[in-house]
Protein backbone atom coordinates (compact mmCIF):
# COMPACT_ATOMS: atom_id res chain seq x y z
CA UNK A 1 0.00 0.00 0.00
CA UNK A 2 1.28 3.22 -1.02
CA UNK A 3 0.37 6.87 0.33
CA UNK A 4 0.71 10.33 -1.08
CA UNK A 5 -1.35 13.15 0.81
CA UNK A 6 -5.26 12.19 0.23
CA UNK A 7 -4.18 9.05 -1.85
CA UNK A 8 -3.83 5.28 -1.13
CA UNK A 9 -2.68 2.91 -3.88
CA UNK A 10 -2.66 -0.88 -3.05
CA UNK A 11 -0.56 -2.65 -5.33
CA UNK A 12 0.63 -6.21 -5.89
CA UNK A 13 4.36 -6.72 -5.67
CA UNK A 14 6.78 -9.56 -4.74
CA UNK A 15 9.62 -9.74 -2.63
CA UNK A 16 12.03 -9.22 -5.26
CA UNK A 17 11.04 -6.41 -6.64
CA UNK A 18 13.33 -3.40 -6.58
CA UNK A 19 11.93 -0.39 -5.33
CA UNK A 20 12.84 1.56 -8.87
CA UNK A 21 10.09 -1.32 -10.40
CA UNK A 22 8.04 -0.16 -7.67
CA UNK A 23 8.50 3.60 -8.61
CA UNK A 24 7.75 2.74 -11.92
CA UNK A 25 4.38 1.08 -11.02
CA UNK A 26 3.58 4.36 -8.45
CA UNK A 27 4.72 7.00 -11.42
CA UNK A 28 2.39 5.20 -14.19
CA UNK A 29 -0.42 5.88 -12.43
CA UNK A 30 0.60 9.16 -10.54
CA UNK A 31 2.02 10.55 -13.76
CA UNK A 32 5.23 10.80 -12.27
CA UNK A 33 8.70 10.07 -13.54
CA UNK A 34 10.59 7.79 -10.75
CA UNK A 35 13.12 10.09 -10.35
CA UNK A 36 11.10 12.62 -9.10
CA UNK A 37 9.93 10.09 -6.56
CA UNK A 38 11.10 8.89 -3.20
CA UNK A 39 10.11 5.81 -1.57
CA UNK A 40 9.67 6.06 2.32
CA UNK A 41 8.82 3.11 5.12
CA UNK A 42 6.73 3.73 7.76
CA UNK A 43 9.59 4.39 10.09
CA UNK A 44 10.48 7.05 7.26
CA UNK A 45 13.44 5.46 6.21
CA UNK A 46 14.71 6.42 2.29
CA UNK A 47 14.40 3.46 0.24
CA UNK A 48 17.12 2.87 -2.23
CA UNK A 49 16.16 2.20 -5.89
CA UNK A 50 19.17 -0.93 -6.31
CA UNK A 51 17.44 -2.61 -3.37
CA UNK A 52 14.95 -5.12 -3.47
CA UNK A 53 11.75 -5.54 -1.21
CA UNK A 54 13.02 -8.10 0.46
CA UNK A 55 16.02 -6.19 1.78
CA UNK A 56 13.43 -3.96 4.02
CA UNK A 57 11.91 -7.30 5.45
CA UNK A 58 8.98 -7.33 2.77
CA UNK A 59 8.08 -10.64 2.59
CA UNK A 60 4.98 -12.75 1.90
CA UNK A 61 5.83 -13.15 5.45
CA UNK A 62 5.56 -9.89 6.23
CA UNK A 63 2.84 -7.86 4.16
CA UNK A 64 -0.35 -10.02 4.06
CA UNK A 65 -3.65 -9.10 2.66
CA UNK A 66 -4.80 -7.96 5.93
CA UNK A 67 -2.08 -5.82 7.00
CA UNK A 68 0.02 -4.91 3.93
CA UNK A 69 3.69 -3.40 3.64
CA UNK A 70 2.87 0.52 3.79
CA UNK A 71 5.32 3.14 2.00
CA UNK A 72 5.12 6.74 1.75
CA UNK A 73 5.70 8.60 -1.75
CA UNK A 74 7.11 11.99 -1.53
CA UNK A 75 7.70 13.96 -5.28
CA UNK A 76 9.12 17.07 -6.38
CA UNK A 77 7.64 20.54 -6.58
CA UNK A 78 7.65 23.01 -8.98
CA UNK A 79 10.67 24.20 -7.20
CA UNK A 80 12.68 21.01 -7.80
CA UNK A 81 12.58 19.78 -3.94
CA UNK A 82 10.93 16.95 -2.29
CA UNK A 83 8.00 17.73 -0.89
CA UNK A 84 6.94 16.59 2.87
CA UNK A 85 5.60 14.07 3.97
CA UNK A 86 1.72 15.44 4.50
CA UNK A 87 -0.67 12.18 4.55
CA UNK A 88 -3.82 12.58 5.51
CA UNK A 89 -5.33 10.24 7.79
CA UNK A 90 -8.29 7.97 7.34
CA UNK A 91 -11.75 9.42 8.33
CA UNK A 92 -13.69 7.62 11.67
CA UNK A 93 -17.01 6.02 10.43
CA UNK A 94 -19.83 6.97 12.11
CA UNK A 95 -20.56 4.45 14.85
CA UNK A 96 -22.56 1.51 14.77
CA UNK A 97 -26.01 1.47 16.03
CA UNK A 98 -27.27 -0.52 18.65
CA UNK A 99 -27.77 -3.85 17.69
CA UNK A 100 -31.87 -4.94 18.95
CA UNK A 101 -32.05 -7.10 21.42
CA UNK A 102 -32.89 -11.03 20.82
CA UNK A 103 -35.45 -10.75 23.70
CA UNK A 104 -37.64 -12.24 21.45
CA UNK A 105 -39.44 -9.38 20.05
CA UNK A 106 -39.17 -10.11 15.91
CA UNK A 107 -40.53 -6.65 15.28
CA UNK A 108 -38.92 -3.78 12.95
CA UNK A 109 -38.67 -0.49 13.55
CA UNK A 110 -41.53 1.33 11.19
CA UNK A 111 -38.68 2.73 9.25
CA UNK A 112 -36.88 -0.54 8.77
CA UNK A 113 -39.84 -2.58 8.21
CA UNK A 114 -40.12 -4.78 5.04
CA UNK A 115 -42.96 -4.49 2.77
Amino acid sequence: MVRKDKITLLLTAQEYTRILELKYMIGAILKELPSNMQLYNTERDLLEDANLLRDYDITSKTALPHNPAQFIVVVKNAEGFFGSFDIMPYSTPEPLPPEPDSSGDESLPNEMSLM
